[in-house]
């Protein structure tokens, strides 16, 4: 799996994991608002660059193994 690849899919996850709940109608949480949802993909964009730097640094480490 590529550098692009990986990219994509851990910010489309974490897009996902921010936003997805809005796109049902049981959503949401009185406490949950589109403003708290930005500072949640933020966070979610960090583990992503993180991840994406560890694989820059070793793309064949033990963590990429399947």
């Amino acid at each position: 799996m590529g550098f692009a690849t990986l990219a994509g899919i851990g910010v489309l996850l974490a897009v996902w994991a921010s936003y997805g709940p809005y796109l049902f109608e049981t959503c949401c949480h009185p406490l949950v608002t589109p403003y708290s949802q930005a500072w949640r993909l933020v966070g979610n964009l960090l583990w992503v660059a993180v991840m994406l730097v560890a694989y820059r640094r070793s793309p064949a480490g033990p963590m990429w193994k399947i």
